[in-house]
């Protein structure tokens, strides 16, 4: 990718540059090519958004009165050659770039040519000395002249004067009133955006490709989109957005994303994850592998079966119908379900309603499963433990302090003493993310998602460990624990652990794009402020396409209840995870599992479990008066439903993309769900 030479990217290469040789000359522009400079910036740099500023002189005029000939003295250069950016950090010449930048944002926001002239004095860092730097970063700019004497007020007043001439040298453009407002505008929003890979992206190795090309991509975008990014900064910029705005600065981004993907080149591994290991300074032994997940998504099949079954008996397969058919059909509000019941190789599967405005659900279709993800999640980390990453007694300090985000946590939040055991038992005291609704919008909004953002949208306060609270926040944490440890995206560990070995169809999102035949969501539509009540969702919400809806989605919910899948897949993985037959974990891990419930039964999906790690133990109690032990999880209101009972070693998995937790059926108050569990279990007891 080529990168326009604007005043932004010098004020970047300026910050890191090696100790400054202050000896430097600065060369001379013919007055032809400072012409051709000017006008370069103007044209280069789109039109940015903040109000005109008015032009009126600083608060103060500093002593403009050298000592030195300034028609001696090289004029500044405008920019500076990014060949000649050297690789360490000078920690002065950044205190003094922060310093100009935060001055000429607040004392000269109306200035017009602030802009200009402060970022001349950046460009130009080579040649004042550290005296004048010292003396700008303590006082500020203007105020640096009551403070020098002797040479060094000399030098910043010569140095002064050639910017101040720089700002004010006229051209061909900005002799209109209008482009020179926009110039000053451009100067702005460039100055917000480097100043946000300054402070923001400094260690993301795609924040300097990422900001040049806004910069040059600024003149797609609306006014209330730069102003937006001027204001607040510019993932900020998203949380207030909306419409045509939001869209702008979202075509702007993705197009960056891909340029500065295609710059750098993508390095793989055998199993396609982007190797992100860091290395260390001075041994060459590699640190621990670390993962940033910058939504460089997985495109997923459409989910097939492959596998040959054998059959239920014929009446058991009729029962099974009778059961699903007597309580769905009952449902007032309803779209499609999906359903399969699955016991050491022998499988039945069914489905009804539609998954779309315009096609029916079949027992291929992909659904989203919600929150019984979370069984997933379980099984992954005492995978681990087992392997001997950490134990379930360590805390979330000990297994994440060298996790490149971990010291963005705001500890407040997050309680750094809680152990993986609590976390799984959802027994950490700690509040969930999502309980503010415009925690969602600054999630979905966000196109350089990471997981970590989810714990700094935590409410502040946490309770000590030992109450059971069920939320979100621990499984996310959870998440970052097994990405970090493993050094690879979830995603990946998620199919080499479980869904390839296991042939199971599932895609984890946002890092896996949800196949195109993916069940429509369909629910209450006055969520996204539509009057018509039940319907598919995206019909209100139409500010989304369907993979933009399955992103947001994914985003808010990824490891807590991002998985899409089939019933057939996960009537399957109940069956590998709980039984003793099965090949998910191991025997031991399977032990720790089925032994977490707790002694007291809690309140989950509104009946009396004994919740144990990302898993609930329900006993329920058949119509022929037996009692039985059933194992598994519930998500997005009885939209998912999967359970193993190993009383009768049989795994069923219930699907919908409507809710089902309504009171209905023949077994009188229960939830559908847990009707056709009821139904099901009884026939094959």
């Amino acid at each position: 990718m080529t990168i326009i030479k604007t005043f932004s990217t010098i004020i970047i290469a300026s910050l890191i540059l090696l100790a400054c040789n202050t000896e430097s000359d600065i060369v001379q522009p013919s007055e032809e090519k400072l012409d051709k400079v000017v006008e370069t910036e103007i044209v280069s740099t789109s039109t940015p958004t903040i109000s005109s500023p008015t032009t009126s002189a600083p608060t103060k005029t500093p002593n403009l009165s050298p000592t030195k000939e300034t028609s001696n003295i090289p004029a500044p250069s405008p920019t500076n050659s990014a060949q000649t950016m050297k690789q360490d950090i000078n920690e002065l010449n950044i205190q003094f770039s922060e310093s100009v930048l935060e001055y000429t944002q607040t004392v000269w926001q109306n200035w017009a040519e602030g802009e200009t002239i402060g970022m001349c004095l950046i460009d130009n860092t080579d040649s004042i000395t550290p005296t004048v730097k010292d003396a700008i970063i303590e006082h500020g700019i203007e105020e640096a002249f009551d403070e020098l004497d002797g040479q060094n007020l000399e030098d910043l007043s010569t140095m002064w004067d050639l910017c101040e001439t720089l700002a004010s040298t006229p051209s061909d453009k900005n002799n209109n009133s209008t482009t020179t407002e926009l110039t000053a505008t451009d100067l702005s929003f460039e100055t917000a955006v480097s100043a946000y890979i300054v402070s923001k992206w400094s260690t993301w190795d795609k924040g300097q490709s990422m900001g040049d090309c806004l910069i040059e991509s600024a003149s797609s975008m609306t006014a209330e989109t730069k102003e937006a990014v001027i204001a607040n900064g510019i993932e900020e910029a998203f949380d207030s957005l909306s419409g045509e705005h939001l869209n702008s600065l979202s075509e702007a981004w993705n197009t960056c994303d891909k340029q500065a993907v295609a710059s750098q080149g993508t390095t793989t591994s055998d199993d396609n994850t982007t190797d992100n290991t860091n290395t260390s300074d001075v041994s060459g032994e590699l640190n621990t592998p670390r993962v940033t997940i910058n939504i460089e998504r997985d495109q997923v099949p459409t989910f097939q079966s492959s596998n040959t079954y054998e059959t239920f008996t014929e009446i058991l397969q009729t029962t099974f119908q009778a059961a699903v058919d007597t309580e769905f059909d009952q449902l007032a509000e309803k779209a499609g379900i999906s359903i399969a019941v699955y016991s050491d190789g022998k499988l039945w599967k069914y489905a009804k309603g539609i998954a779309t405005s315009s096609a029916d659900m079949t027992v291929n279709t992909p659904l989203e499963i919600k929150s019984t993800s979370k069984t997933f999640m379980s099984a992954l980390i005492l995978d681990q433990v087992d392997d001997g990453m950490y134990s379930l007694s360590d805390t979330l300090s000990t297994v994440l302090a060298d996790h490149p985000g971990y010291d963005s946590i705001e500890k407040d939040r997050i309680n750094p003493d809680v152990t993986i055991a609590e976390l799984l038992s959802m027994t950490s005291g700690l509040n969930t993310y999502h309980m503010v609704s415009e925690n969602f919008v600054a999630i979905e909004a966000n196109p350089n998602w990471n997981p970590i953002e989810h714990l700094n949208l935590t409410p502040s306060g946490y309770n000590n460990p030992g109450t059971y609270k069920y939320n979100d926040t621990n499984t996310i944490i959870l998440a970052i624990i097994a990405e970090h440890a493993a050094g690879k995206p979830l995603n990946h560990l998620y199919k080499s652990i479980f869904f390839d070995p296991l042939d199971i169809s599932a895609a984890l999102l946002p890092q896996d794009i949800a196949p195109s035949d993916t069940a429509d969501e369909y629910g209450d539509r006055s969520k996204c402020g539509d009057n018509s009540g039940f319907g598919r969702m995206l019909d209100a919400c139409n500010w989304y396409t369907k993979d933009e809806w399955l992103l947001a989605q994914g985003k808010n919910t990824w490891a807590a209840a991002g998985i899409v899948s089939t019933a057939e897949s996960m009537a399957r993985w109940g069956y590998e995870l709980y039984s003793s037959q099965g090949s998910a974990i191991s025997p031991s891990a399977r032990s720790n599992l089925l032994n977490s419930g707790s002694i007291e039964p809690i309140v989950f999906a509104n009946k009396p479990h004994h919740y144990g790690y990302q898993m609930a133990i329900y006993l329920m109690q058949l119509g022929n008066g037996i009692t039985i032990d059933i194992y598994g999880h519930v998500g997005g209101g009885g939209k998912s439903v999967m359970y193993y009972s190993p009383d009768t070693d049989l795994s069923i998995a219930i699907l919908a993309n409507s809710s089902l937790d309504h009171n209905r059926g023949i077994c009188g108050s229960d939830s559908t769900p847990f009707c056709i569990l009821e139904s099901i279990y009884g026939a094959y007891q």
